[in-house]
């Protein structure tokens, strides 16, 4: 089910932005050759997202608080941008360790964002 899911977003992000998803793509390709210069994670959290139509308070934390659980000890990374919460994942003790400013260049727009890769060692 996921993996239909990531499809689509894939085919939606390279028929409606094809250049910006290649902006996007290599910024943060660069914060990971970085960032792996001197970090060796054992895992990547890809995609982390809740409905904020379904009154359900709380749902993204208690998902990362059950992959801790899952993964304690190891260290994992994940890509966000200033047009996202990341603030999440600062308040559950992620470290900003790079980040690189880029813009999107949309059919009728600019958009300028800030790209970053957050990483923490889970605690035992």
């Amino acid at each position: 089910m996921y993996s239909n899911y990531f499809k689509l977003f894939e085919f939606l992000q390279n028929s409606f932005a094809k250049e910006s998803a290649g902006a996007y793509d290599a910024g943060n390709n660069q914060l990971l050759s970085e960032y792996l210069s001197d970090h060796s994670p054992d895992g990547k959290i890809i995609f982390l997202a809740a409905n904020p139509d379904i009154p359900i308070k709380g749902l993204g934390t208690r998902l990362l608080n059950e992959l801790q659980k899952r993964v304690q000890g190891k260290e994992i990374y994940l890509f966000t941008d200033s047009a996202c919460t990341y603030q999440f994942y600062e308040k559950r003790g992620f470290q900003r360790q790079k980040e690189k400013k880029i813009s999107l260049k949309l059919p009728n727009k600019k958009i300028d964002l800030q790209c970053m890769l957050y990483s923490k060692v889970i605690d035992k």
